[in-house]
């Protein structure tokens, strides 16, 4: 039988990181791994941890390595948390510890019908809430009887409810309701694999529903119940293409996929039910596709709020795409304005050259639409329309994403001028070095930047601190590093907002890093004050880029034959930082 690999300490620590490493160690070393178990290339066990139920792990390998690692701690994603660590440890140091069984499906097949039961029973006896399963058809070669979809929905109630009871809903619980709900879509899976569609659709249809149902009161952060609707929408989706047109089990299947898709809509069309539609259009029939429209204009809101508005559109979407094949123009026309479907009406109304209809239509869009009604009037020969319209709303509201459609437009036309004053409108808005080249480019192409740079120099300086970076940057690029160092003299480190975070400003020690052979001093003195900060600041983050810094000092001070300065400057910082163990093992890390 093959048998797991083992990984040294140094590619233990490269996969978990130094922290989980550390305390892995510490994990290992006190014995809280239990219950080892090695199957195939497959490494389990179990580890106690902070909670009061220990962890469980599981590692599988092939022959390079590690395939896929999972531990039921809040970070055991990936297996990179320190449970994983003391596994792995115990693995290379006790491998004896891990007894070898038999996987999960042998085991069972070798067991009798009797000693099957027994087994059942003592597992009920021991987790009580298991006893519920017993009422859930399983899939089984030549199963073809209907299944009760109430039963899984059942199951998946059953989750949710579980550890709403309980009121603790830390991670553990997250992931018991992910197991529960996981586990009711693999039936659906099982089903699928026997080649029973129509029973694994009813699975999903189930699950997915109960699990909108209870969407909202769930922290999905790793989003694991989202995929779980996903696999679901997959499923029924299968279903439909592969389903005979007159199946009678297609109705609730699609019910069942714009149930999902109405209820994303519903909290806001955050992506659950994104392949739903898709997959009523591409599977469903003609019929179908009819009586889907129908459940389309039942669930559209009436209403005159934000959320009413933005729902009708996204309806009025979907129903242009259901009935594409069968809509004349002014029912798609009545369509669009009945939803708010501006785009989508401009863009039919040129098409079909009724110019002056849609320009007042386009006259009367949101900023967000500018851009895409422009388009529609480029794409059908009406490019000094679209363009009209994007300058009137940009002298209107001044929005970024209009001036970027007229800078493209300008520069595919080839009017540089043009081009040449939105970028410069752009990079006042959004002074940025890279705005600053762009605008150079096309002035130094017109013969005009000697007349353009005083003014946007002018402009940067006067938006000190914001525009410190950029115009750092700026003299740096153009060769003037005494401006450059002169900009950067301004610039202090600051806390990032964490505990003892502190960002130590990265153009400034660019602008060194280009003073170290022609301004030595100036070089020496940036990094020895910011790693005085850092040190100050705490934190072995900021320790080692100090030490980083310090590294860059020594080397100054030793060109500059100022070694015994250098040292008397690093002995006193020693001796006044001595008791910040932490910042003694950086330094030493880097040889100082």
């Amino acid at each position: 039988m093959e048998s797991p690999p083992t990984l040294s300490e140094s590619a233990i620590r490269e996969r978990v990181g130094d922290a989980s490493f550390q305390r892995g160690l510490s994990y290992y070393r006190d014995g809280a791994l239990f219950d080892a178990r090695r199957s195939g290339m497959a490494l389990k066990a179990r580890c106690e941890g902070s909670r009061a139920e220990a962890y469980r792990l599981k590692v599988i390998f092939d022959a390079d390595g590690i395939t896929d690692a999972e531990c039921s701690c809040p970070v055991g994603g990936g297996g990179r948390c320190k449970h994983t660590a003391a596994l792995l440890l115990t693995w290379l140091e006790k491998p004896e510890e891990f007894r070898l069984v038999a996987d999960t499906d042998t085991v069972l097949g070798q067991k009798s019908k009797e000693e099957l039961v027994a087994l059942v029973r003592l597992m009920i006896r021991r987790e009580p809430e298991l006893e519920g399963l017993l009422e859930t058809p399983l899939p089984a070669t030549g199963r073809r009887s209907p299944v009760d979809p109430e039963t899984y929905r059942r199951q998946v109630e059953r989750a949710f409810r579980s550890a709403q009871r309980d009121r603790r809903w830390d991670w553990g619980d997250d992931d018991d309701v992910v197991d529960g709900v996981q586990a009711v879509v693999e039936v659906g899976d099982g089903f699928l694999e026997q080649g029973d569609a129509a029973n694994a659709a009813i699975v999903y249809a189930a699950a997915a529903a109960e699990i909108m149902e209870h969407f909202g009161e769930y922290q999905d952060e790793s989003g694991s119940l989202a995929s779980a609707v996903h696999d679901c929408v997959r499923g029924l989706s299968r279903y439909l293409a592969e389903a005979a047109a007159d199946a009678p089990a297609r109705e609730p299947i699609l019910r069942a996929l714009f149930d999902i898709y109405r209820s994303d809509v519903q909290m806001g069309g955050i992506g659950l039910g994104e392949g739903a539609p898709t997959a009523i259009q591409e599977h469903a029939t003609p019929d179908e596709k009819h009586r889907v429209a129908g459940w389309v204009r039942e669930a559209m809101p009436v209403g005159e709020e934000f959320s009413d508005k933005w729902r009708r559109e996204v309806y009025g979407g979907f129903l242009l795409r259901l009935e594409a094949d069968t809509l004349d123009d002014e029912s798609f026309l009545r369509i669009c304005r009945e939803t708010g479907r501006r785009v989508d009406l401009v863009e039919r109304l040129v098409s079909l050259g009724r110019t002056e209809e849609a320009m007042a239509e386009g006259a009367t869009a949101s900023v967000g639409d500018l851009t895409e009604i422009a388009d529609a009037f480029v794409a059908h020969g009406h490019a000094d329309i679209g363009e009209q319209i994007v300058v009137e709303g940009a002298r209107k509201t001044g929005h970024h994403h209009l001036l970027e459609w007229l800078k493209t437009h300008y520069a595919a036309r080839g009017d540089r001028a043009k081009e040449l004053d939105v970028t410069e409108e752009l990079f006042r808005m959004y002074p940025s070095f890279g705005g600053y080249k762009e605008v150079r480019d096309l002035a130094r192409g017109l013969g005009v930047w000697e007349a353009t740079r005083p003014g946007l120099i002018a402009f940067m300086e006067g938006k000190q601190p914001r525009c410190q970076d950029a115009l750092a940057e700026v003299y740096l690029d153009e060769g003037d590093l005494d401006r450059a160092l002169e900009v950067v003299s301004r610039v202090r480190p600051r806390p990032t907002g964490s505990w003892n975070g502190i960002q130590v400003p990265t153009m400034k020690i660019r602008v060194a890093e280009a003073a170290e052979g022609p301004r030595p001093e100036a070089a020496l003195a940036i990094y020895l004050e910011h790693a005085q900060a850092l040190i100050e600041a705490r934190g072995r983050g900021n320790y080692a880029e100090a030490s980083r810094l310090l590294v860059k000092a020594r080397a100054l001070h030793e060109r500059l034959g100022r070694k015994e300065e250098w040292e008397r400057y690093l002995a006193d910082l020693k001796a006044r930082n001595r008791r910040l163990r932490a910042l003694t093992q950086e330094m030493e890390r880097v040889g100082l």
